[in-house]
């Protein structure tokens, strides 16, 4: 009797520990010039639709839902054969190619995980111009999504000479990400850079 009760306290204490390590086991660090689309699967519309429901961005003024809304339309393009005739007649400021894809999942504990997935998009090669890769996280507990964060890019926008670039990556852990974010603005001759860190409290 004594050896069975050592036994199932020796099983629980192994169990807890093994809970606790996967619970703080998420280090894992995201470099946005690492991420090539070719390597990862196509998201499909339905995933897309989830996660992009009020992303948390780094700059209020990106308009996630402008880039959305031109991969969906390519996507409808694409699957009807109008996406060469649709080239031939594109306007500036519109999204000329698009992309979204599944990178990885992390798992913080088995009822907890993250999603990272990105975005890319490319305007027609005038100006004004734009390209941006963006990576989010999708915090899911007991698989009902919480929050989607942007956590990195790359991306750049202007009207020649000018434009406004940033490059972000990040670190992310258990609770949180650390991101490190480069900005770079060349306005009438005058070229301004600054690095920023955030961290973000993922729940």
């Amino acid at each position: 009797m004594k050896k069975l009760l050592f036994l199932s306290i020796i099983s629980c204490m192994f169990l807890a520990c093994g809970n606790s390590n996967l619970k703080n086991k998420v280090d894992y660090e995201v470099k946005i010039d690492r991420i090539d689309s070719t390597s990862y699967r196509a998201l499909t519309d339905f995933k897309i639709r989830q996660m992009s429901v009020n992303i948390k961005s780094l700059d209020e003024n990106t308009d996630f839902e402008f880039y959305f809304s031109g991969l969906k339309k390519l996507d409808s393009l694409k699957l009807n054969k109008a996406y060469d005739s649709f080239l031939k007649s594109i306007k500036n400021g519109e999204v000329a190619d698009a992309g979204a894809y599944q990178v990885k999942t992390l798992h913080k504990s088995k009822s907890e995980r993250y999603e990272l997935w990105k975005l890319q998009y490319v305007s027609v090669d005038a100006s004004p111009y734009f390209y941006g890769s963006h990576v989010f996280l999708s915090y899911f507990r007991n698989d009902s999504l919480k929050n989607t964060y942007e956590i990195a890019n790359s991306s750049k926008a202007g009207n020649s000479p000018d434009y406004i670039f940033t490059k972000a990556n990040a670190r992310i852990k258990s609770d949180s990400v650390l991101v490190s974010l480069l900005k770079v603005t060349k306005l009438a001759e005058k070229l301004d850079s600054s690095k920023v860190e955030t961290l973000i409290m993922v729940k």
